[in-house]
């Protein structure tokens, strides 16, 4: 069976069980957060599949190549954020909540401040989302289907079953999503590894390259903090406040199925993200002239696996890929449907209609996904402009959120304030103005936590809390 028959059947079962979901569906809670009645396992399955997307698998195995076993940091920093948000998770799921901006008006009672959370959210999904599109047209390309059409035909059927089925259709078809993703990681690894001779070769092979990094084969590598900062915190960060992490444990039967998935989720990643950056290494040891280190994981497809397992292996990065791409669709029209429209509705003491808002839900699936196509087809250097709303979304609401849950001290005015500070920095950075040797989120948080503070306390009077 070739690679490319194995990949149009795993796509149509795919299409298949997401179109099967929309039977779940009555209204906006059951399209946007499955009805809240995920129990550990689909609650679980469905977080790890949100995060181990394209970026893991693909550009863990860069890493690998380039930069040897520091690149794991990328995967730990992503395990321990979902680790850490599970601390979170059971107040936000008990409160049932839709979204992260429905926490900032409840936190702050400011309507302008959700605004301004969801529409930074809004964009950082579709530029991700795009992302997630281009990703897809590289990983089709490496079996010799033409790029657009491929792109095209994927991002499809991810947008016709998210539509269809909303949350319970990204659930469901996660579950298969992560099975196929982490058997395919797994057995790639084992393969490659025994084409390559053993670990004991790989690391002799590997060792004797000319120019190879300094401490390749250690965790820690040169010990240079600002580079594994640099994999680590963004990621972690980033788990804490980001939408479709939120949507996903907010969509469980209890606040406590809530927590254990988050970490169970987390301790997927940390474990499932070695195998990539080992394949990496691997492929070093097999080619160590690549002219890009990019180009490590698809040569292993191409030039060491057999036909099954490059077809499996492709399926699992497309798995990677759908699984991300669905999570952040539903996040963006959770926004769209919950932040903007209904409560809009509810500011002019309007009735809500059940049956409408799930038509919406469904059409702002359509609409943000088809835009993600055009923008990553038609104008893909738009998605780095997108990204700086990602940047400033992970800089600034951070502060208001995190701090907003453990600090009762805080104010709006030191929410509004974190927000600005932190976008300055993030706009400063992006023109080049300064360059921090950390990543900007990292000094974005950390000046929005001085200026949280300090307003904070300036601003504070006891009967606001």
């Amino acid at each position: 069976m070739s690679i490319q028959v194995i990949l149009v059947l795993y796509l149509l079962v795919i299409a298949g069980i997401g179109v099967y979901a929309a039977k779940f569906n009555k209204n906006m809670s059951d399209f946007l957060l499955a009805g809240r009645r995920l129990g550990l396992a689909m609650c679980a399955f469905t977080l790890a599949a949100t995060h181990f997307g394209g970026g893991f698998v693909l550009g863990m195995g860069e890493g690998g190549y380039g930069q040897g076993y520091v690149q794991w940091w990328f995967g730990i920093g992503g395990g321990l954020g979902l680790i850490l948000v599970g601390f979170l998770a059971p107040k936000m799921r008990e409160l049932a909540f839709y979204t992260v901006p429905d926490y900032l008006e409840h936190r702050y009672g400011s309507r302008t401040l959700s605004l301004l959370g969801a529409s930074f959210s809004l964009f950082s999904c579709i530029g991700i989302l795009a992302a997630q599109i281009v990703a897809t047209r590289g990983a089709l390309s490496i079996i010799g289907i033409t790029p657009l059409a491929g792109t095209i035909i994927a991002s499809l059927i991810f947008i016709i079953y998210t539509a269809f089925g909303g949350l319970w259709a990204a659930t469901l078809t996660d579950f298969v999503q992560i099975i196929v993703a982490a058997v395919g990681v797994v057995l790639a690894f084992i393969i490659s590894l025994r084409s390559a001779g053993g670990w004991s070769v790989i690391v002799e092979k590997v060792s004797n390259i000319p120019d190879l990094p300094a401490g390749y084969f250690n965790i820690f590598g040169t010990f240079d903090w600002t580079l594994i900062a640099g994999l680590f915190l963004p990621i972690l960060l980033m788990c804490l406040i980001d939408q479709s992490t939120y949507q996903r444990f907010l969509s469980a039967k209890t606040p406590k199925i809530a927590q254990q998935s988050c970490t169970i989720a987390g301790i997927f990643i940390l474990v499932f993200t070695i195998f990539p950056t080992a394949s990496g290494i691997i492929a070093k040891s097999i080619n160590p002239n690549l002219e890009n280190a990019s180009e490590a994981i698809p040569f292993l497809i191409s030039d060491v696996f057999p036909a099954a397992v490059a077809g499996l292996f492709i399926a699992a990065i497309i798995a990677a890929i759908m699984s991300t791409a669905d999570s952040i669709l539903t996040a963006a029209t959770s926004h769209i449907t919950n932040d903007f429209y209904v409560k809009s509705l509810k500011m002019k003491g309007k009735e809500e209609d059940p049956k409408k808002l799930l038509f919406l839900s469904r059409f702002w699936v359509v609409v943000v996904g088809v835009v993600s196509i055009f923008m990553a087809l038609v104008i893909p250097g738009i998605i780095n402009l997108l990204m700086i709303s990602y940047t400033i979304f992970t800089a600034g609401v951070f502060m208001p959120v995190v701090g907003g849950f453990l600090w009762k001290k805080g104010t709006i005015q030191g929410a509004f304030s974190s927000i600005a500070v932190a976008s300055i920095m993030v706009f400063l950075s992006y023109f080049n103005v300064i360059a921090p040797p950390i990543p900007v989120e990292v000094i974005g948080i950390l000046t929005a936590f001085v200026v949280y503070v300090i307003v904070s306390l300036a601003t504070y009077k006891p009967q606001e809390v």
